[in-house]
């Protein structure tokens, strides 16, 4: 194991609370680590951990920070874990009538009864079914004070109770732990959601802390009190978002990408394309050339009369302020935000909506013996916020982000991850990460069809604001004890019409509304640039297009007389 240490800390995980940010900052100050990787440390279930530096006198700066702070913590070098724990290569498990036995392939054996942890590398932090843990997950590890226990159903017999047969060696496994958890002698942890990224996704590591910490009586620690606050949902993010790895799910992305985008940028392509038809094309027949520039007519002629569409779209098209929109084609500006932005994996930057590519250097040998070297995608994602509106200071219009094409000016590359710079960690040469975001609150132009929604989603958008304000809430509790009770909210629906009307005429007419596509003339723009930088872009690229699609046809009629 490598030799760096860490500092174990308390962690928790609750659906309604948060850590406290201004206390953060003060603990911050103390011990020299960011708000940040504070806040992630301290998420999670059990144990979080902080940072990995072979330096040990930082260790003992942050330790001492948390002590000033009556934060408890464990100082750990890794050497020290691998030492202390040990792994066992598990052959078979049998079950107890209060816990399970396990048979090592040296022969040993091990009685589990009581303190007993399992993990999984499930992407979810809030499973608490075993078989939902055991069933979904492709690794899963059982662990005590002190052993790790990994479980490879491939290599490990799995017995069942009361002679059960045709049972597979999951769902064995499954009725073993339910009996376990249901007598308080199992505990589920998915706390590796959380600190995957600090172990490089190796489960069987993290095991090996988990397993220390347990046999420091330190697994069980609370953060105190006054760190913790009921949390606001209008500051949680969201960290969900699809991840498409496979080469089709790639080439799928990559291609809604191309096809959505790409009509505003200029057509550098057309040079590329003429010089490789004119190459190619009549190397082997003219026929293929002729084919080949009849294709390419045919698509820049496409892209040339989308864009003049486009252009026209935004020149007549004026813009409206949102109080007053009505339904139909529109054109708004104004600040894009969402009450749960989600939060990109590569700059780490609170969004609306992110993409990214990570994409690999990969060197290539041709049959002529010719090495290329070139970047390669190996993987893709993209993340959108829900319940997005577009906000001009005059009202509010939601906004589908998923129908939307992005021209975007926040374009990030790099060779490492926020996550890896906030545990240390350094970036591989041969990876880099491109990553296109819109930030959550960012001013956008916005074109496209503004749709009606139904009644009762925007009354339930009303009713989910009113009851975050408390000095709103107040007045439909009667008794004055705090809480607005069945009957009282029965009572107050009276009054919430009355209310809703008031909060249509401040948020205006555009309330009822979303901006989405529509499948008359599929244009839905979103950008973070001026509408005059976006048309100074189409304007650009008319002429190369028109150009392009003429050159084109020429070459085809002159390849066509060649071929037939």
């Amino acid at each position: 194991m490598a030799d760096w240490s860490t500092v174990l800390v308390p962690a928790f995980f609750e659906e309604n609370s948060e850590l406290n940010h201004t206390k953060l900052k003060k603990i911050s100050e103390s011990t020299g680590v960011d708000v940040v990787t504070l806040k992630n440390a301290f998420t999670g279930k059990g144990v979080g951990f902080l940072l990995k530096t072979g330096d040990y006198s930082r260790i003992e700066n942050i330790v001492n920070g948390f002590k000033n702070h009556e934060i408890p913590c464990l100082p750990v070098n890794a050497g020290d874990v691998d030492n202390s724990v040990k792994v066992v290569k598990v052959k078979r498990i049998s079950p107890l009538s209060n816990g399970m036995k396990i048979e090592s392939i040296d022969n040993e054996f091990f009685a589990l009864d009581k303190s007993v942890v399992v993990i999984a590398d499930t992407p979810s932090p809030s499973v608490e079914s075993v078989k939902k843990l055991v069933v979904s997950s492709k690794k899963l590890v059982i662990l005590k004070a002190g052993f790790v226990f990994p479980v490879n159903f491939e290599k490990v017999r799995v017995l069942n109770f009361d002679g059960k047969v045709g049972l597979s060696q999951k769902a064995n496994l499954v009725d073993i732990l339910e009996r376990m958890k249901t007598k308080g002698n199992l505990l589920i942890d998915t706390s590796f959601y959380f600190h995957r990224e600090f172990f490089l996704n190796d489960l069987e590591l993290y095991a090996k802390f988990l397993s220390y910490a347990i046999l420091n009586n330190f697994y069980n620690v609370n953060l105190p009190d006054w760190l913790i606050v009921k949390s606001s949902e209008r500051e949680r993010p969201v960290y969900k978002h699809s991840i498409y790895r496979t080469k089709a799910e790639i080439m799928k992305f990559q291609y809604k990408k191309s096809k959505m985008d790409r009509l505003v940028y200029p057509p550098y392509f057309f040079v590329i394309a003429i010089f490789f038809l004119l190459m190619t094309g009549f190397r082997f027949e003219p026929f293929f050339a002729f084919s080949g520039f009849l294709m390419a007519f045919l698509v820049s002629t496409y892209k040339l009369f989308k864009i003049w569409k486009i252009k026209n779209l935004i020149v007549d098209t004026p813009t409206s302020k949102i109080r007053s929109v009505a339904a139909g084609f529109v054109e708004v500006s104004g600040r894009v935000f969402s009450k749960q932005p989600v939060v990109s994996p590569i700059s780490g930057s609170p969004c609306v909506f992110f993409r990214y590519e990570k994409q690999v250097l990969r060197t290539r040998t041709s049959l002529n013996g010719r090495r290329r070297t070139r970047w390669e995608t190996v993987e893709a994602g993209e993340g959108f916020s829900d319940g997005c509106v577009i906000s001009d200071g005059t009202g509010e219009i939601g906004v589908n982000l998923k129908n939307a094409t992005f021209v975007l000016t926040t374009k990030y590359e790099t060779t490492q991850k926020y996550t890896d710079l906030k545990y240390g960690l350094y970036g591989n040469a041969g990876v880099r990460y491109i990553e296109e975001y819109l930030m959550n609150n960012q001013s956008v132009y916005a074109l496209g069809t503004a749709k009606p929604v139904s009644k009762s989603v925007s009354y339930g958008k009303f009713l989910s604001e009113l009851k975050r304000d408390k000095d709103a809430m107040d007045e439909f509790d009667l008794n004055g004890d705090g809480i607005v009770d069945p009957v009282e909210w029965e009572i107050a629906q009276k009054r919430l019409k009355d209310k809703f009307l008031e909060y249509k005429q401040i948020k205006g007419q555009a309330i009822d509304l979303v901006i989405d596509i529509d499948k008359s003339n599929r244009v839905f723009l979103i950008s973070n640039e001026k509408e005059e930088s976006i048309l100074s872009r189409l304007k650009f690229a008319l002429p190369f297009y028109f150009a392009g699609s003429l050159i084109f046809l020429v070459l085809t009629l002159w390849s066509f007389t060649l071929a037939f």
